[in-house]
């Protein structure tokens, strides 16, 4: 086979690490449940933190087959050319029986100081074994680096790796990279063969998933060939492109470190290159440091980049990167597939090494040698990131996978508001006090949290996005308000038609974890018909409700911390499972031609249970709402057993032609007992 297997190295964090855009710049909220007493006077608690470098270690033998049965005696690290302590070795190898039995993997052992054995393919007649684990896979298109021919083939490869590789069980996520739409989810992490295929048929044919500057790299070296003025102007696209595709890649290789265990990442490219000026005989900027970033941030997160180059030649950006990493590529586009088969069914074994951290933190990138039994596994880039900067890097990468983030449960949602000249809508995010972890103190009971939230826009040939963030603490008796909502919120106004999507995270600093949640809604034009929503809400529970600050906006606000408000308000329930004892409401917003609020026709409401209308509801006049108008519905009378329904909205012209539907999944889980029980908290906390 013409591809080559890399032993590879990792590394992860104790506490996640994760980077981001977000900065430390915070308003300090400060909650009380309990009426106005001395300040706190915490008792004196001491704590000690060891942190150790967690580095994450495949070895193989001589003929690339795992290797078991390896302790801390075995292993010898060096960084950054120093002997380094090994703390810790952690087996984690999933796979058979050890093939290599001898005092060294190697006839010829390497020691430190000696040259080093990079390592071989592993024998094609020789059928790697089986994880007994399914690790997640991850198939990125990098648009930006695809020719049109390029392209085709990615998403073809991408398509028969689903059909032809991909197991039961197997969690499969699909991420896109271009120009006009930025890096996006195409398709979530998922086990659903037909989701993933429809995801790429779509992307297929949508415009805005083409990217026409890699095409034209023949037009832009000719230039060049042929002295002409433009030749310059080539040479600095072509660097200013590599960054962003390089830039983009690394930011998303640090949020996957919030996805648990080992991942697989196969980067479809074509035109990527190190040395940029190389291609057009000029003189230029090169990515040698952007690349070791870029690796950095893969051992940190446990990813192995295998490289699947659809082009003519060998894509020597990504083969650094697969080898870099610990991956596979390909020589020749046809054995792309086999290359594919090969990374999905091959057993990583792998040790995880506890590494005495460096004195200093800084954001110095590391150079790892690791010897196992003598042997010198290829070198290693990670790096050690100050406090702070870990913090981001979990943030961010909750952000990017709010679903994988379930330590923390919290719901997220947008609210449309009205509609005038533009939409105007709340951001949600919410917990229930009684989630959130809190010490004694002063004969009180004290927590405290940090939220964060990123809204984006997507629609009418541009993109907008807004990011929020703070900081809040609260204080309660020991026996108070546990059912009580915390409720953060912004309020948007002049909001532009489109499609809105919502991803937060709570962060419980005493517990040091994440929760996740994520929303989307989309907005028409208020002279057009068309719904927004529905909107699935709890309905009337007491809340303790904040100001969500925008970036930026606590540094300029004289008053850093003040108090929240109490009330009882709908929260909305987002994609979480919700209890038969929970009160429902669910809101849609229409928009038509016939009235400045009311649409034209008729509007049908509907539960179903798959696919089966179970309950009705009846015809009802619409709310104003600005130029558009609302519809509410209460659940209060509907009793579900435990399952997945959905609630139907159909907007019917009078002709009796749709206009438009949408759909929220409810799922119920738990037995019904009967009314909902009362809040046991304080009806009316004292601020």
């Amino acid at each position: 086979m013409d591809f080559h297997p890399i032993p590879r190295t990792r590394c992860d964090r104790a506490a996640g690490a994760r980077s981001g855009r977000i900065v430390a710049t915070v308003l300090l909220l400060s909650f009380s449940l309990a009426p106005s007493q001395e300040p706190l006077r915490p008792r004196g608690v001491e704590t000690a933190t060891v942190t150790l470098m967690l580095l994450d270690v495949e070895v193989t033998d001589r003929d690339g087959q795992p290797v078991r049965g390896l302790t801390l005696r075995d292993f010898k690290v060096r960084m950054d050319g120093k002997d380094w302590p090994v703390e810790s070795v952690d087996d984690l190898c999933p796979c058979g029986a050890s093939v290599a039995q001898s005092d060294s993997l190697d006839s010829t052992p390497t020691e430190p100081g000696l040259s080093a054995d990079r390592g071989r393919a592993a024998p094609d007649d020789v059928a790697p074994a089986t994880s007994a684990e399914p690790v997640p896979f991850i198939l990125y298109l990098d648009f930006i680096q695809l020719e049109t021919n390029g392209r085709d083939s990615a998403i073809r490869h991408a398509k028969r790796w689903i059909q032809e590789v991909m197991q039961p069980g197997d969690r499969v996520m699909i991420v896109g990279h271009a120009t006009p739409v930025g890096q996006r989810v195409i398709a979530p992490l998922t086990s659903d063969r037909d989701a993933l295929l429809a995801a790429l048929d779509k992307v297929s044919v949508d415009r805005e998933w083409v990217d026409p500057f890699p095409s034209f790299l023949k037009a832009r070296v000719d230039e060049c060939i042929r002295d002409l003025p433009g030749c310059p102007t080539n040479v600095a696209e072509e660097y200013h492109y590599g960054r962003r595709s390089l830039e983009a890649l690394r930011q998303f290789l640090a949020g996957l470190e919030s996805v648990p265990g080992r991942k697989q990442l196969i980067l479809f490219m074509q035109n990527g290159t190190i040395f940029p000026g190389e291609l057009y005989g000029r003189p230029s900027d090169d990515h040698e440091r952007r690349v070791d970033d870029t690796i950095a941030e893969a051992t940190m997160s446990r990813v192995t980049i295998n490289a699947a180059s659809v082009g003519y030649w060998v894509d020597p950006l990504a083969i650094r990167l697969a080898e870099g990493t610990g991956g596979l590529y390909n020589k020749l586009e046809g054995v792309i597939l086999p290359m594919m088969e090969q990374a999905r069914r091959r057993c990583a074994c792998v040790y995880r090494l506890g590494l005495q951290p460096p004195a200093a933190e800084s954001r110095k990138l590391h150079r790892v040698a690791v010897f196992a039994r003598g042997r010198r596994l290829p070198d290693r880039i990670t790096q050690s990131l100050p406090a702070i900067d870990r913090w981001l890097r979990s943030a961010r990468g909750v952000l990017m996978n709010p679903a994988e983030a379930d330590a923390l449960r919290i719901v997220a949602g947008i609210v449309p508001t009205g509609a005038d000249d533009g939409w105007s809508a709340r951001v949600q995010i919410g917990f229930e006090l009684g989630s959130l972890t809190t010490l004694p103190a002063g004969g009180e009971h004290q927590g405290s949290w940090e939220v964060g939230a990123v809204l984006e826009r997507k629609g009418g040939g541009s993109a907008e996005s807004w990011e929020m963030l703070g900081m809040s603490q609260v204080r309660k008796t020991s026996g108070g308000a546990s059912s009580t909502w915390v409720v953060h919120e912004r309020k948007f106004e002049h909001l532009r038609p489109g499609d809105y999507r919502l991803a937060a995270f709570v962060r419980d600093t005493t517990a040091n974890v994440f929760g996740g949640a994520e929303a989307t809604i989309a907005l028409p034009r208020p002279g057009r018909s068309g719904l927004a929503g529905p909107v699935l809400m709890r309905s009337n529970r007491l809340q303790i409700l904040s100001t969500l600050p925008l970036l930026g906006e606590a540094g300029k606000n004289k008053t850093p911390s003040r108090e929240a408000t109490t009330v009882t308000a709908p929260v909305p329930s987002g994609h979480s499972i919700v209890s038969p004892r929970d009160l429902l409401e669910v809101s849609t917003w229409l928009c038509g031609r016939k009235t400045d609020t009311a649409p034209a026709g008729r509007l049908l409401r509907f539960i179903a249970a798959k696919e089966t209308p179970i309950l009705k509801f009846p015809d009802e006049e619409p709310e104003p709402a600005g130029r558009c108008s609302r519809i509410t519905d209460s659940l209060e009378l509907w009793r579900p057993t435990p399952g997945s329904y959905t609630y139907n909205v159909r907007l019917l012209a009078a002709d009796g032609s749709e206009i438009g539907t949408a759909t929220v999944p409810i799922e119920i889980s738990g037995p019904f007992t009967g009314e909902a029980a009362a809040d046991s908290g304080p009806k009316s906390p004292s601020p």
